[in-house]
């Protein structure tokens, strides 16, 4: 069967020592070495259908910051392109599965079944020369045809897909093209590692499979940027049903490979010390107590029936809420999530942060009049160069400073997502 043109889409959007016996010696290399691999790799190539545990040790390395862009484990059960928090574009109908994952309780579901329209869901981020992303991917079954599956959007996209000639994934740039060492099963987790690196002439595609290194393919092209990571199809006829969980996306060339991870939620757990908590109310006019977190913990986070709001003019006022604590230790980025609205179309303003200690980082802040729900997100900054089980349990969320509330603007749901490896 023919391959198709993985370029097809550029009309449509623009990688003195006591002597030791020499046996004991080897044996003591190979320990070393056994454990230095697994800091880098994975013990085996396979992978299984359920929740699978990592066979990635929780090196040094690999719990520092990675420069993510983004990340997103689908924790909030969220597809959406308003307000650009989520996904900046969405094609077609891409949908939160709570049934099929690999982590946590969502995944990204993509059935594109009819080869005659594409359907995906793009994130859009500053336009870098080197893109690193990090996903597992798995399908139903085995498709038909070949099929384009992710994407980094460029002038020339690199391509991940399935060849259906082979039965392997295959990575293509331009006219070079790589398939797996290994054919594809159905209904079975594989995780991906991808490097796009365009700072040279050539670009070049590096790609692993469950931590296995793969073919390189290259692009004879003058330096140049990628801005955007897309999952699911990118030119017709792709046919498939493709789950997509513990994305993570990095703009360093260093930060490849992003190895084995998960991606888990943290949703407001309790009160803090507010600020003017006089000048807000929870959604049923009710005063602000030691409850009003729960107004703030939907998952999926798409419902405007419970908030709190912000009803009198204050830039100073806050409420302030916990969030939950990760039971991992090797902590790599947080992703926050905000879900807003307000009760009518007049402007205001409105801000929502997460602090850890007094380094903020920013959701929100602006004209929140909107009647229907909107998403906001930012990578959290810590207060010092990594993050720990106790940073990451000190972190609260701060929502109000609200200095026109003409439209009272209503905070409805947030959401940590903690890459972990």
């Amino acid at each position: 069967m023919p391959r198709m043109d993985p370029n097809a889409r550029r009309s449509e959007v623009k990688p003195v020592a006591r002597r030791v016996p020499l046996v004991l010696l080897l044996v003591a290399a190979s320990v070393v070495l056994v454990g230095a691999v697994a800091g880098l790799t994975y013990s085996a190539l396979s992978s299984t259908s359920s929740n699978p545990s990592s066979s990635l040790s929780a090196a040094g390395a690999f719990c520092n910051r990675s420069a993510a862009v983004w990340l997103t484990g689908m924790e909030h059960g969220v597809v959406s392109a308003v307000g650009g928090g989520i996904f900046t574009t969405v094609n077609g109908a891409p949908t939160a599965d709570n049934v099929t994952f690999r982590n946590g309780a969502y995944s990204l579901r993509i059935a594109d079944a009819s080869g005659s329209s594409t359907i995906n869901a793009l994130r859009t981020f500053t336009g870098s020369n080197v893109v690193v992303a990090r996903f597992a991917v798995r399908l139903s079954s085995l498709p038909g045809v070949s099929s384009n599956l992710v994407y980094i959007d460029s002038g020339t996209d690199l391509v991940f897909g399935y060849d259906q000639a082979t039965q392997k994934f295959q990575l293509t740039l331009g006219a070079s093209t790589a398939t797996s060492a290994s054919t594809v099963s159905a209904s079975t987790w594989y995780v991906i590692d991808l490097r796009y690196d365009m700072r040279n002439n050539p670009n070049l595609g590096d790609w692993r499979v469950n931590g296995v290194a793969q073919g390189q393919v290259s692009r004879a092209n003058a330096a140049t940027t990628a801005t955007g990571f897309g999952l699911g199809a990118t030119a017709n006829p792709s046919i498939f049903t493709a789950n997509f969980d513990d994305i993570f996306v990095a703009d360093q060339a260093k930060a490849y490979p992003l190895g084995d991870g998960k991606v888990v939620r943290l949703v407001p757990d309790g009160v803090g010390t507010h600020s003017g908590s006089g000048n807000f109310s929870n959604d049923d006019g009710s005063a602000i107590n030691a409850t009003s977190w729960q107004r703030l913990d939907e998952v999926p986070m798409t419902s405007t029936t419970d908030f709190v709001r912000q009803h009198t003019i204050s830039g100073t006022s806050y409420l302030e809420f916990s969030l939950g604590n990760p039971s991992e230790t090797c902590l790599r980025e947080i992703s926050a999530v905000l879900a807003y609205h307000s009760s009518g179309p007049p402007a205001n303003t409105g801000k929502a942060s997460v602090f850890d200690g007094s380094t903020e980082s920013i959701m929100f802040s602006g004209d929140m009049s909107v009647t229907t729900i909107q998403y906001a997100n930012v990578i959290v900054t810590p207060a010092t160069t990594a993050w720990s089980q106790t940073t990451v349990n000190s972190l609260v969320a701060r929502v109000g400073y609200s200095t026109d509330t003409n439209a009272e603007p209503h905070w409805d749901a947030i959401m940590l997502e903690v890459a972990a490896a």
